[in-house]
Protein backbone atom coordinates (compact mmCIF):
# COMPACT_ATOMS: atom_id res chain seq x y z
CA UNK A 1 0.00 0.00 0.00
CA UNK A 2 1.36 3.34 -0.97
CA UNK A 3 1.83 6.03 1.94
CA UNK A 4 -0.70 8.39 1.82
CA UNK A 5 0.49 11.05 4.32
CA UNK A 6 1.26 13.13 1.35
CA UNK A 7 -2.26 12.18 -0.28
CA UNK A 8 -5.89 13.95 0.46
CA UNK A 9 -7.36 10.84 1.43
CA UNK A 10 -4.92 10.69 4.46
CA UNK A 11 -7.02 11.25 7.74
CA UNK A 12 -4.57 13.12 10.43
CA UNK A 13 -6.82 14.11 13.81
CA UNK A 14 -9.22 10.85 13.73
CA UNK A 15 -12.63 10.93 12.94
CA UNK A 16 -15.96 12.85 14.08
CA UNK A 17 -18.60 11.42 16.03
CA UNK A 18 -20.87 12.79 12.90
CA UNK A 19 -19.85 12.62 9.73
CA UNK A 20 -20.94 15.21 6.95
CA UNK A 21 -24.43 15.01 5.96
CA UNK A 22 -25.30 12.23 3.28
CA UNK A 23 -26.30 14.39 0.12
CA UNK A 24 -28.53 13.21 -2.70
CA UNK A 25 -28.64 14.82 -6.66
CA UNK A 26 -31.62 15.01 -8.29
CA UNK A 27 -30.45 12.73 -10.86
CA UNK A 28 -29.01 10.41 -8.21
CA UNK A 29 -26.42 7.21 -9.17
CA UNK A 30 -28.29 5.38 -6.88
CA UNK A 31 -31.83 5.92 -8.66
CA UNK A 32 -30.27 5.77 -12.13
CA UNK A 33 -31.63 3.06 -13.08
CA UNK A 34 -34.97 3.83 -13.00
CA UNK A 35 -34.48 7.79 -15.06
CA UNK A 36 -32.06 6.06 -17.35
CA UNK A 37 -35.54 3.80 -18.80
CA UNK A 38 -38.01 5.80 -17.25
CA UNK A 39 -37.33 9.67 -17.86
CA UNK A 40 -40.29 10.75 -16.94
CA UNK A 41 -40.05 9.09 -13.29
CA UNK A 42 -37.81 12.16 -12.49
CA UNK A 43 -40.52 14.64 -12.17
CA UNK A 44 -43.29 12.19 -10.74
CA UNK A 45 -41.07 10.69 -7.51
CA UNK A 46 -40.49 14.98 -6.93
CA UNK A 47 -44.39 14.59 -5.78
CA UNK A 48 -43.75 11.92 -3.21
CA UNK A 49 -42.03 12.82 0.46
CA UNK A 50 -38.72 11.46 0.62
CA UNK A 51 -38.52 10.18 4.10
CA UNK A 52 -36.15 6.78 5.00
CA UNK A 53 -37.17 3.89 5.95
CA UNK A 54 -35.70 2.05 9.07
CA UNK A 55 -33.81 -0.08 6.74
CA UNK A 56 -32.48 2.20 4.79
CA UNK A 57 -31.14 4.30 8.24
CA UNK A 58 -29.84 0.78 8.65
CA UNK A 59 -27.89 0.89 5.90
CA UNK A 60 -26.84 4.46 6.33
CA UNK A 61 -25.64 3.12 9.76
CA UNK A 62 -23.78 0.42 8.62
CA UNK A 63 -21.99 2.21 5.55
CA UNK A 64 -20.61 4.83 8.10
CA UNK A 65 -19.12 2.38 10.13
CA UNK A 66 -17.79 0.86 7.45
CA UNK A 67 -15.85 4.26 6.37
CA UNK A 68 -15.08 4.82 9.83
CA UNK A 69 -13.05 1.12 9.80
CA UNK A 70 -11.56 2.19 6.67
CA UNK A 71 -10.13 5.49 7.69
CA UNK A 72 -8.32 4.16 10.72
CA UNK A 73 -7.11 1.68 9.06
CA UNK A 74 -5.56 4.20 6.48
CA UNK A 75 -4.77 6.13 9.42
CA UNK A 76 -2.95 2.81 10.80
CA UNK A 77 -0.93 2.68 8.03
CA UNK A 78 0.60 6.15 7.72
CA UNK A 79 1.20 6.53 11.28
CA UNK A 80 1.69 2.99 12.83
CA UNK A 81 -1.17 3.12 14.75
CA UNK A 82 -3.58 0.54 16.19
CA UNK A 83 -6.48 -0.71 14.15
CA UNK A 84 -9.76 -0.96 15.41
CA UNK A 85 -11.96 -3.42 13.19
CA UNK A 86 -15.95 -3.60 13.44
CA UNK A 87 -15.79 -6.57 15.68
CA UNK A 88 -13.56 -4.11 18.17
CA UNK A 89 -16.58 -1.62 17.93
CA UNK A 90 -19.53 -3.49 19.23
CA UNK A 91 -20.98 -1.63 21.82
CA UNK A 92 -19.78 1.61 20.66
CA UNK A 93 -22.49 4.44 19.41
CA UNK A 94 -21.77 5.67 15.86
CA UNK A 95 -24.05 8.30 14.80
CA UNK A 96 -24.35 10.32 10.88
CA UNK A 97 -26.33 12.95 9.57
CA UNK A 98 -28.87 11.87 7.02
CA UNK A 99 -31.86 13.96 5.44
CA UNK A 100 -31.21 16.52 7.90
CA UNK A 101 -31.07 14.64 10.73
CA UNK A 102 -28.73 12.65 13.29
CA UNK A 103 -29.31 9.40 13.08
CA UNK A 104 -27.65 6.43 15.44
CA UNK A 105 -27.33 3.04 16.64
CA UNK A 106 -25.31 1.02 18.79
CA UNK A 107 -22.55 -1.56 16.81
CA UNK A 108 -24.16 -4.88 17.24
CA UNK A 109 -22.25 -8.63 16.40
CA UNK A 110 -24.41 -8.56 13.52
CA UNK A 111 -23.57 -5.37 12.14
CA UNK A 112 -20.10 -6.02 13.13
CA UNK A 113 -19.38 -9.53 11.53
CA UNK A 114 -21.25 -8.54 7.76
CA UNK A 115 -19.40 -4.92 7.76
CA UNK A 116 -16.42 -6.84 8.59
CA UNK A 117 -16.91 -9.34 5.55
CA UNK A 118 -17.23 -6.18 3.47
CA UNK A 119 -13.93 -4.62 4.44
CA UNK A 120 -11.91 -7.92 4.12
CA UNK A 121 -13.72 -7.89 0.37
CA UNK A 122 -12.23 -4.26 -0.08
CA UNK A 123 -8.51 -4.82 1.45
CA UNK A 124 -7.76 -8.17 0.07
CA UNK A 125 -7.59 -5.85 -3.63
CA UNK A 126 -4.96 -4.00 -1.67
CA UNK A 127 -1.10 -4.80 -3.23
CA UNK A 128 1.93 -3.23 -2.61
CA UNK A 129 1.58 -0.17 -5.00
CA UNK A 130 -2.13 0.62 -4.65
CA UNK A 131 -3.76 3.21 -2.91
CA UNK A 132 -7.02 2.88 -0.94
CA UNK A 133 -10.18 5.33 -1.16
CA UNK A 134 -13.19 5.36 1.08
CA UNK A 135 -16.28 7.47 0.94
CA UNK A 136 -14.86 9.24 -1.72
CA UNK A 137 -17.15 12.21 -2.91
CA UNK A 138 -17.22 11.96 -6.71
CA UNK A 139 -18.60 14.75 -9.39
CA UNK A 140 -19.94 13.53 -12.68
CA UNK A 141 -21.42 16.85 -13.68
CA UNK A 142 -19.81 16.72 -17.11
CA UNK A 143 -22.30 13.32 -18.15
CA UNK A 144 -25.39 14.20 -15.78
CA UNK A 145 -26.18 18.18 -14.73
CA UNK A 146 -25.19 18.61 -11.42
CA UNK A 147 -24.40 14.93 -11.05
CA UNK A 148 -22.40 14.00 -7.62
CA UNK A 149 -22.27 11.00 -5.43
CA UNK A 150 -20.40 9.24 -3.05
CA UNK A 151 -18.55 6.07 -3.48
CA UNK A 152 -18.10 3.86 -1.03
CA UNK A 153 -14.44 2.60 -1.60
CA UNK A 154 -12.27 2.16 -4.03
CA UNK A 155 -8.86 0.76 -4.77
CA UNK A 156 -6.23 2.20 -7.84
CA UNK A 157 -4.08 -0.41 -8.71
CA UNK A 158 -0.87 1.60 -10.24
CA UNK A 159 0.61 -1.74 -11.45
CA UNK A 160 -2.29 -3.29 -13.45
CA UNK A 161 -3.98 0.17 -14.12
CA UNK A 162 -7.47 -1.34 -12.76
CA UNK A 163 -9.12 1.09 -10.67
CA UNK A 164 -11.86 -1.42 -8.15
CA UNK A 165 -14.98 0.16 -7.11
CA UNK A 166 -16.87 -1.28 -4.51
CA UNK A 167 -20.38 -0.79 -3.32
CA UNK A 168 -21.62 -2.01 -0.19
CA UNK A 169 -25.10 -3.26 -0.52
CA UNK A 170 -26.61 -3.99 3.10
CA UNK A 171 -29.99 -4.92 2.27
CA UNK A 172 -31.49 -8.13 1.61
CA UNK A 173 -34.49 -7.30 -0.93
CA UNK A 174 -33.43 -6.07 -4.04
CA UNK A 175 -31.71 -8.14 -6.20
CA UNK A 176 -28.72 -6.11 -7.28
CA UNK A 177 -25.45 -7.14 -9.56
CA UNK A 178 -22.01 -5.78 -10.77
CA UNK A 179 -22.76 -6.73 -14.39
CA UNK A 180 -23.87 -3.01 -16.32
CA UNK A 181 -24.48 -1.73 -12.89
CA UNK A 182 -25.56 1.75 -13.89
CA UNK A 183 -24.63 3.57 -10.50
CA UNK A 184 -21.51 2.04 -9.92
CA UNK A 185 -20.77 3.58 -13.99
CA UNK A 186 -21.29 6.70 -12.98
CA UNK A 187 -19.39 6.57 -9.94
CA UNK A 188 -16.08 5.16 -12.34
CA UNK A 189 -16.83 8.19 -14.69
CA UNK A 190 -16.72 10.70 -11.98
CA UNK A 191 -13.42 8.87 -10.19
CA UNK A 192 -11.94 9.00 -13.66
CA UNK A 193 -12.26 12.67 -13.68
CA UNK A 194 -10.86 13.27 -10.64
CA UNK A 195 -8.02 11.06 -11.49
CA UNK A 196 -7.35 11.00 -14.89
CA UNK A 197 -4.16 13.57 -14.92
CA UNK A 198 -2.20 10.28 -13.02
CA UNK A 199 -2.95 8.85 -16.64
CA UNK A 200 -3.03 5.27 -15.04
CA UNK A 201 -6.51 3.84 -15.07
CA UNK A 202 -6.85 1.28 -18.30
CA UNK A 203 -10.16 -0.17 -17.02
CA UNK A 204 -13.06 -0.10 -14.01
CA UNK A 205 -13.43 -3.00 -12.22
CA UNK A 206 -17.01 -3.14 -10.40
CA UNK A 207 -17.69 -4.81 -7.03
CA UNK A 208 -21.25 -5.23 -5.42
CA UNK A 209 -20.79 -6.57 -2.24
CA UNK A 210 -23.87 -8.16 -0.36
CA UNK A 211 -22.70 -9.77 2.75
CA UNK A 212 -26.22 -10.53 4.46
CA UNK A 213 -26.64 -12.96 1.63
CA UNK A 214 -23.55 -14.48 0.92
CA UNK A 215 -23.30 -12.36 -2.48
CA UNK A 216 -20.20 -11.36 -4.53
CA UNK A 217 -20.40 -9.99 -8.13
CA UNK A 218 -17.97 -8.65 -9.77
CA UNK A 219 -17.27 -6.93 -13.41
CA UNK A 220 -15.03 -5.07 -15.42
CA UNK A 221 -15.67 -2.36 -17.94
CA UNK A 222 -12.95 -0.55 -20.50
CA UNK A 223 -12.34 3.29 -20.48
CA UNK A 224 -13.76 2.95 -24.23
CA UNK A 225 -16.70 1.51 -23.04
CA UNK A 226 -17.43 3.54 -19.76
CA UNK A 227 -16.85 6.20 -21.81
CA UNK A 228 -20.03 5.45 -24.64
CA UNK A 229 -21.82 4.43 -20.98
CA UNK A 230 -21.54 8.03 -20.34
CA UNK A 231 -22.61 9.67 -23.87
CA UNK A 232 -25.70 7.40 -23.01
CA UNK A 233 -26.49 8.16 -20.08
CA UNK A 234 -25.83 11.70 -20.77
CA UNK A 235 -28.26 11.64 -23.28
CA UNK A 236 -30.89 10.15 -21.17
CA UNK A 237 -30.54 12.70 -18.14
CA UNK A 238 -31.37 15.70 -20.41
CA UNK A 239 -34.64 13.88 -21.28
CA UNK A 240 -35.34 13.01 -17.68
CA UNK A 241 -34.92 17.20 -16.72
CA UNK A 242 -36.66 17.90 -19.53
CA UNK A 243 -40.79 19.22 -18.97
CA UNK A 244 -42.47 16.90 -20.97
CA UNK A 245 -40.40 13.64 -20.14
CA UNK A 246 -41.89 10.68 -21.17
CA UNK A 247 -43.58 8.30 -17.75
CA UNK A 248 -43.11 5.05 -19.06
CA UNK A 249 -40.47 2.46 -19.78
CA UNK A 250 -38.57 2.27 -23.63
CA UNK A 251 -40.62 -1.06 -24.97
CA UNK A 252 -37.61 -2.66 -25.88
CA UNK A 253 -36.02 -2.14 -22.67
CA UNK A 254 -38.90 -3.90 -20.11
CA UNK A 255 -38.54 -7.51 -20.98
CA UNK A 256 -35.27 -7.02 -20.80
CA UNK A 257 -34.87 -5.56 -17.74
CA UNK A 258 -37.42 -7.59 -16.00
CA UNK A 259 -35.80 -10.96 -16.73
CA UNK A 260 -32.28 -9.57 -15.39
CA UNK A 261 -34.77 -8.93 -12.09
CA UNK A 262 -35.75 -11.97 -12.14
CA UNK A 263 -32.59 -13.71 -12.87
CA UNK A 264 -31.01 -11.46 -9.47
CA UNK A 265 -33.77 -12.47 -7.31
CA UNK A 266 -33.52 -16.14 -7.88
CA UNK A 267 -29.89 -16.44 -7.48
CA UNK A 268 -30.45 -14.56 -4.58
CA UNK A 269 -32.71 -16.80 -3.36
CA UNK A 270 -30.72 -20.04 -4.23
CA UNK A 271 -27.49 -18.75 -2.32
CA UNK A 272 -29.84 -18.12 0.53
CA UNK A 273 -31.18 -21.78 0.52
CA UNK A 274 -27.92 -23.34 -0.11
CA UNK A 275 -26.81 -21.24 3.67
CA UNK A 276 -29.49 -22.15 4.90
CA UNK A 277 -28.99 -25.86 4.02
CA UNK A 278 -24.96 -25.65 5.34
CA UNK A 279 -26.39 -24.98 9.17
CA UNK A 280 -28.38 -27.73 9.18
Amino acid sequence: MINLKDNENYYPGGLSSISKDKKHAKLSASGSSKWLNCAGSVEAESKIPNKQSVYAEEGTLAHELADICLKNYINSCALNNDYKSPLDRIGETIKCESDKKVISTVVTEEMAKFVQEYIDYVLAHETKNSQLYTEDRVDFSNIVPDGFGTMDAAILDYDTGICHIFDLKYGQGVPVDAVENTQAQLYALGFYNELKCLDVIKSFKIHIVRPRIFNYSSWEITLDDLFKFGEYASKKANEALSPNAPKFQEKNNVNGVMLKLLVLLLKSILKILFYQVLKI
